[in-house]
């Protein structure tokens, strides 16, 4: 159970969700999100210090956030997954004016400094920023291509 963000709505968090909702809702408080994955988000767009855009129903990717059953995208496998990391654990962030390459820099840089200690997965090779909240393996973040 989600029970806030600083920086996001659930709505960005979930998907088809109405973008009045808020966190004080208690439709928010029953929804399947992971207060890691929330808290890894902020701590993500206040390290890169831009705006960062998750599910954007404007600009049409409705499937960034968390994926339930009602998504296109959902998958029930494993971590192996990148669609599975969205079940509870993954979000695809865009941050505002800058590549998602910079911010890729910008967030190794953060977590080799020990930054982020929720952040396990981070792909590489993709236009978006996806992070996740998989165990790290050796103590380092996974960074993979889907």
């Amino acid at each position: 159970m989600a029970s806030h963000s600083v920086h996001f709505q659930p709505w960005e968090i979930a998907p088809g969700l109405d973008t009045d909702l808020q966190w004080d809702n208690p439709v928010a408080w029953s929804l399947p999100i992971d207060q890691r994955i929330v808290d890894l988000a902020d701590q993500i767009r206040d390290i890169l210090g831009v705006p960062c855009l998750i599910n954007d129903y404007k600009a049409g990717r409705h499937f960034c956030g968390i994926r339930t059953p009602r998504c296109p995208e959902y998958a029930p496998t494993s971590w192996h997954s990148v669609t599975s990391a969205h079940l509870c654990g993954a979000v695809d962030m865009h941050p505002v004016g800058m590549t998602a390459d910079d911010a890729r820099s910008i967030i190794r840089k953060a977590a080799g400094l020990g930054a982020m200690p929720l952040l396990g997965g981070l792909e590489i090779d993709v236009s978006w920023v996806h992070v996740d909240i998989r165990p790290r393996i050796d103590g380092a973040v996974v960074e993979f291509r889907a």
